[in-house]
């Protein structure tokens, strides 16, 4: 029997990501997002409607690109 998270499409580039798949992406709580978002280098969330906002899938993807390129520096 397949798992039904693996059936679900997963987000594609240029895409935008709602919370819920931002925190499944990244694997981290929303309070880790909280934190990333006052510190102020992570994507800036953008409001889709009332009560309602997303990501642009490719500012993360470059935001996850470049907290690997200063972990490759620091070493």
């Amino acid at each position: 029997m397949e798992n039904v998270i693996e059936k679900r499409e997963q987000p594609r580039a240029g895409q935008i990501l709602r919370e819920k798949e931002l925190l499944s992406l990244l694997k981290i709580s929303d309070t880790t997002l909280w934190r990333l978002e006052r510190s102020g280098g992570f994507p800036k969330r953008f409001r889709l409607g009332p009560g309602c906002v997303g990501w642009d899938h490719n500012e993360v993807l470059e935001w996850l690109e470049s907290r690997k390129a200063e972990r490759a520096e620091a070493q």
